[in-house]
């Protein structure tokens, strides 16, 4: 992600907003439950990655902006921070999914891009395994 950021950044050195998204679940009609919204080590997770992230644009020499939020619909929420703030381009991971999956969430870049319109570049990501040591070893 990094590397297409810098490549989209260019020798101009454009100011780059590294946003986090923590995950709620549930639905916008639902009434708010605390086991839905993302647990404090889930916030620290993404923190740190977001961190992480500002601080190699940063040594790179970009001007970099950190932000974190916490939404529903991620991808609603870019579109929001894309109209605000007037980006001309957006970085997004693609982790791989299963078809199952994708199926019910739909093409993040082209859900992403409805709400931002300005172009939406997906970096694939393959998956994270959330198999125990031991589960992995019998593979």
């Amino acid at each position: 992600m990094i590397r297409q950021t810098v490549a989209l950044a260019g020798p101009e050195h454009a100011k780059i907003t590294v946003l986090g998204i923590a995950r709620v679940f549930g639905t916008a009609l639902g009434l708010p439950h605390p086991g839905l919204k993302p647990t404090p080590l889930e916030w620290e997770a993404q923190r740190k990655i977001t961190q992480d992230a500002a601080d190699d644009l940063g040594l790179r020499g970009f001007d970099v902006l950190l932000a974190m939020a916490r939404a529903r619909n991620a991808p609603k929420l870019i579109g929001r921070w894309v109209r605000a703030k007037r980006f001309h381009a957006v970085v997004i991971p693609d982790p791989e999914r299963p078809g199952w999956r994708q199926w019910i969430e739909g093409e993040l870049t082209k859900e992403v891009g409805r709400h931002a319109k300005v172009p939406v570049y997906a970096v694939p990501i393959p998956a994270v395994s959330h198999a125990t040591p031991r589960a992995r070893q019998r593979r």
